[in-house]
């Protein structure tokens, strides 16, 4: 009984009320399945004893039994059975439901009295009754206002003639009605999207009142306002409120002709108002609820991190624009697929189930993870539990922190470098004294070491050797001392305007002949419109040198050596960038991440210090600039030096 009345709609049997018209709504069988109080006036019964029963027990006509009803039909009078046995003979109009499949259908029955002259419902009144529903069919059927709208007032066209039919919605926040939507030939300034006040309108009345109104001539209305529709034109006018549980507006209908309503047209348009009403509501809701899904999808959708949402069976059901961007699926191939593929067209290599914990423990669960082409990724995965605590989807958020993994090194390095600086400060100048000292000494010892008495004596002979290696190897410990005082002291050179481009041709000319003995293949691409930077020349010699150096000695010979400089972002905010780039044997994943370490080197013993990239940190960091490795073992590496350039005007 609830499902018919839900599908059918209660409200259309109240609005019979009205007319206190009693109506039945039957099955196909013939087996009543609903029907107004006007029937339990009428026919003397109580609800219960009437629902379930064949409508034959209480009107006798064949169009109570014929299920082959297609269109609508007015019967002869016929006997209707009252619960004390008496009985009237009344028409009954035959109204089919919207769904022929559903079989329902309407009886309206219209007491006849017996022997005279039969009262059968005008046909005006099976107009109406037609009219309210077919009405109640089209305003359920459409969830859009503007839609319903247009619909009803071309069905209502067919009972109340009009100049202008509008819709009013009544927005409580600030106390105005808005023109929804607006039907008519007429020109006027109240068009749709105009807010119209409240006080001074009859509109405003019907809201204030949740009454209707009729205003038979408006040369002699009472309300102000409304006198702007009678220079357009407009002479009469009837409002009807739209109220289910709040006001929603008003349904207005105007004419150019004076006294073109009446009571006779309330009776329609209240019925039609509440079919209104019900479905203004639900489509306002709709809307509501469209406009926060539409928020929602554009809020996810602008996450840059990439996120999907998989249900119980591990499968997609929605993917961020991110997401589908990097993995180069749409949204139609990403519904249905496994966090697997996704992982995999990623490029991670997984070996058991990621969300596992979170499927079995129902808590948010994260993983570091990292990616075949060594970036670094962090991975969440969040359950979404329905109120009785069962799992029914998952969140999957996806993160790509290479970049900030690799501020954070950069920062730690640069801390790490400013203390070790200090300390290494002091201990250069305490070492450096005594190795001076010492050195000397053994110079004045290499000298008498070839004095005629000495060099004679038998057990002196290898004394000169020893201290020649003695002599070097102080040399040697003074050379460090100097990379370690440049490495912790600032330049403190002169800083100037300067063509980088110029300048990596100059240290390419002292490097020119140790290029072609190892046959290495030297290429450049610079850009000749770079603009120019504000730096030590020293210091980037250096920098230029150690970088080049390094790329000579671990390119095989027959490798090549390739420098680029380019701008780095726009012309007018940009900077400059240069690429040292070899084809050697690359670094390891595991030592990348130290190679600006102070001492860290992979050369043999006493071949390196492990000073030289560290100083090319602190010299790129003194210039303002940020300097990057890129490696792939057995491909090479780049050494990539971004420094800002000077901003004229």
């Amino acid at each position: 009984m609830k499902t018919v009345l839900q599908s059918y709609s209660a409200e259309l049997l109240k609005a019979f009320d009205v007319l206190n018209l009693p109506v039945f709504v039957i099955d196909a069988g013939g087996i009543v399945v609903a029907c107004n109080d006007s029937v339990l006036r009428a026919f003397g019964w109580q609800r219960d004893e009437m629902i379930g029963r064949d409508a034959g027990r209480f009107l006798s006509f064949e169009g109570a039994q014929s299920s082959q009803v297609s269109i609508s039909f007015v019967s002869a009078p016929s006997p209707c059975l009252r619960k004390d046995g008496s009985s009237f003979h009344s028409r009954i109009a035959v109204i089919p439901g919207q769904d022929p499949r559903s079989g329902l259908r309407t009886l309206v029955v219209r007491d006849a009295p017996e022997g005279g002259p039969p009262a059968c419902m005008p046909p005006g009144k099976v107009a109406q009754v037609e009219l309210i529903n077919e009405l109640s069919g089209i305003i359920n059927s459409s969830l859009s206002i503007g839609t319903i709208f247009r619909m009803v007032v071309s069905e209502l066209r067919k009972l109340i003639a009009y100049s202008r039919a509008s819709l009013l919605l009544y927005n409580e926040m600030d106390d105005t009605l808005l023109i929804f939507a607006l039907d008519t030939e007429m020109k006027t300034a109240m068009k749709k999207g105009v807010k119209a006040p409240i006080e001074g309108t009859s509109a405003g009345w019907v809201v204030r009142n949740n009454k209707p109104w009729i205003s038979e001539d408006l040369k002699n209305t009472q309300f102000s306002l409304d006198r702007k529709l009678l220079r357009e034109g407009i002479r009469s006018t009837v409002s009807i409120p739209l109220y289910h549980d709040r006001m929603l507006g008003v349904f207005n209908f105007d004419s150019t002709e004076p006294g073109q309503y009446s009571e006779k047209d309330l009776d329609v348009l209240l019925m039609v108002a509440k079919h209104i009403a019900i479905a203004l509501e639900n489509a306002l809701l709709f809307e509501e609820i469209s406009k926060e899904k539409k928020e929602w999808e554009r809020t996810f959708d602008a996450i840059t991190d990439m996120v999907w949402i998989e249900d119980g069976k591990q499968e997609v059901v929605r993917a961020n624009q991110t997401l589908l961007a990097t993995t180069g699926f749409s949204k139609t191939e990403i519904t249905g697929r496994h966090c697997g593929e996704l992982l995999d067209r990623l490029g991670f290599t997984i070996s058991q189930c990621l969300c596992r914990d979170t499927l079995t423990g129902k808590q948010p669960t994260f993983q570091e993870l990292k990616n075949n082409a060594g970036n670094i990724f962090h991975f969440w995965a969040y359950p979404l539990l329905d109120d009785d605590g069962r799992l029914y989807a998952i969140v999957h958020y996806l993160k790509d922190v290479t970049g900030q993994r690799r501020l954070e090194q950069q920062l730690i390095r640069s801390d790490k470098l400013a203390s070790l600086g200090t300390l290494v400060a002091g201990i250069a100048h305490e070492i450096n004294n005594p190795l001076g000292i010492i050195a000397g000494y053994s110079e004045a010892l290499l000298d008498r070491a070839h004095e005629p008495e000495l060099s004679g004596v038998r057990g002196f002979e290898d004394f000169p050797e020893y201290l020649r290696t003695i002599h070097s190897e102080i040399f040697r410990c003074k050379g460090i001392l100097k990379s370690l005082l440049e490495f912790a002291r600032p330049s403190g050179g002169t800083f100037r305007e300067i063509d980088i481009n110029e300048l990596i041709k100059e240290v390419l000319l002292l490097l020119k002949h140790r290029t072609a003995r190892l046959q290495h293949t030297l290429s450049l691409t610079l850009n000749r419109d770079l603009p120019k930077i504000f730096a030590d020349a020293g210091s980037l010699r250096q920098l230029l040198m150690n970088l080049l150096l390094n790329a000579i000695y671990f390119t095989p010979e027959g490798g090549s050596i390739s420098i680029t400089t380019c701008l780095d972002g726009p012309e007018d905010a940009g900077g400059v960038r240069l690429d040292v780039r070899d084809t050697g044997a690359g670094i390891p994943a595991d030592l990348i991440g130290k190679v600006f370490d102070p001492f860290f080197t992979t050369k043999p013993v006493g071949e390196g210090t492990g000073l030289g990239l560290t100083i090319c940190h602190r010299i790129v960091e003194e210039h303002g600039g940020t300097i990057d490795v890129e490696s792939e073992p057995g491909k090479g590496t780049t050494f990539i030096i971004k420094l800002p350039a000077i901003k004229h005007g």
